[in-house]
């Protein structure tokens, strides 16, 4: 279940316009074809099948002889690239190859670049392997955590980093890992994308401080777009600050114009049936203030609106207790 734009802009939405969303979620009903590349997103679920619309869903389908024979010099070039990593299945699945030639274009040797970085970064970060003792302290205020399932059945992911507890880095990206394997765990056929929501409503210049620096900014993006390629549906900027601006342009050239062009900018209004209401029940679904934590109450002042962090906690103690027993199933 995932799906999302390829035309290399950034989607604005405010008060003041929603064309480029709606044109956007009207090509959601289609297959979006991308060179010979075929990527598709799901836009509606009708009698038991899904239409595909490419910000959520990227599929490998039946007669794509040309494209398998990519995906297959892909995997062997990676293993003659880095053999002693190759132990290591998670990027190297047809659908997970497949992703990193979209996200190049076909360019195979930009594919297997990126291929072997995230085997590189996965060895010295050891994703797998991180559990929720580890990174409790980082998700106990909510400034990062997975907060529901929108209407095309993508997980919702939302950053508040006015919530910031810890300043630790290493901390942060862990639970952010941590974070992104839980909610891709949440998604079911065909869907295989998520949504991203970073809150900015309360970032000022007085708060400033709060925001990631260089270096968490620079892992974060090598995550986003390196490590989990073609995993994003849409980064939603929820009420940015114009102090926001500066810092976006700071940053802007390390992040892929593809990526880029998967950001939704939400400022003004919200009320129900005002332009942003309206945009953001097409774009996640009615309940869209829920996953948000717009206008949600606020358990304690220092978590994030809408999260009861003790309520969170069990949840992911439970999660990862019925993973445990899955893999021990498995084995």
């Amino acid at each position: 279940m995932k799906a999302e734009s390829v035309d290399g802009s950034v989607c604005s939405v405010s008060t003041a316009s929603t064309a480029t969303l709606t044109s956007q979620s009207r090509a959601a009903s289609t297959a979006v074809s991308h060179g010979e590349v075929v990527v598709s997103n799901i836009s509606a679920k009708k009698s038991g099948y899904f239409e595909l619309d490419p910000s959520v869903h990227i599929e490998i389908r039946p007669g794509m002889e040309k494209h398998m024979n990519l995906i297959a010099e892909l995997r062997e070039l990676v293993a003659q690239d880095v053999p002693h990593l190759v132990h290591d299945k998670w990027p190297l699945s047809d659908k997970a190859l497949w992703r990193y030639l979209v996200a190049r274009k076909l360019d195979l040797e930009g594919a297997r670049k990126q291929v072997v970085a995230t085997l590189k970064w996965r060895d010295v970060r050891r994703p797998d392997e991180i559990r929720l003792s580890d990174v409790r302290v980082e998700l106990e205020t909510g400034k990062m955590g997975v907060r529901g399932i929108d209407r095309h059945g993508r997980p919702v992911v939302v950053l508040d980093s006015s919530k910031e507890n810890t300043w630790d880095q290493n901390g942060n990206m862990r639970a952010l890992v941590y974070t992104l394997n839980r909610a891709l765990r949440k998604v079911e056929d065909p869907v295989d994308k998520y949504v991203l929501v970073v809150r900015l409503g309360e970032t000022s210049m007085f708060n400033f401080s709060k925001l990631p620096g260089p270096a968490q900014v620079k892992e974060t993006a090598k995550i986003l777009m390196t490590v989990y390629a073609e995993r994003l549906g849409h980064a939603i900027l929820y009420h940015p600050p114009k102090i926001f601006t500066i810092f976006l342009n700071l940053f802007r050239s390390i992040f892929d114009p593809h990526v880029l062009s998967k950001a939704v900018w939400i400022s003004g209004d919200v009320s129900p049936g005002s332009v942003n209401d309206r945009s953001l029940t097409e774009l996640l679904g009615p309940h869209w203030r829920e996953l948000l934590g717009e206008s949600q109450p606020l358990h304690d002042p220092k978590w994030t609106p809408g999260y009861n962090s003790p309520m969170e906690y069990e949840k992911m103690v439970k999660e990862e207790q019925e993973l445990d027993h899955s893999i021990a199933s498995a084995n």
